[in-house]
């Protein structure tokens, strides 16, 4: 068997071994970035933040005073409303408390 087009050899090797290049690159760039993310990203500060609101609703139900001045870490407000931020390496967790 003669290969008769020999002028579109060259330019599907070369996109062949384009598209090749290009997907062990983004498998590379995406392994390297979630291990990246797994390394920097924390759950537990979330939990704790989320603990700490819990806490806090639970003072407020139970009609303690001055829930606020006891409550650490101190809470903050903005045009939102009330809400705890805990801040850890990289990660900021900002939980509003609903009254």
């Amino acid at each position: 068997m003669k290969i008769k087009n020999k002028k579109g050899d060259v330019p599907v090797t070369i996109l062949v071994l384009g598209v090749i290049i290009i997907f062990i690159s983004a498998i590379i760039s995406f392994s390297f970035s979630s291990f990246l993310f797994k390394k920097d990203f924390n759950l537990e500060s979330i939990e704790q933040a989320k603990i700490m609101k819990e806490k806090f609703l639970v003072y407020q139900e139970l009609g303690v005073e001055d829930v606020e001045s006891k409550f650490a870490p101190p809470l903050k407000e903005d045009a939102q409303g009330k809400f705890i931020e805990i801040e850890e390496e990289k990660i900021k967790v900002k939980i509003y408390i609903l009254d």
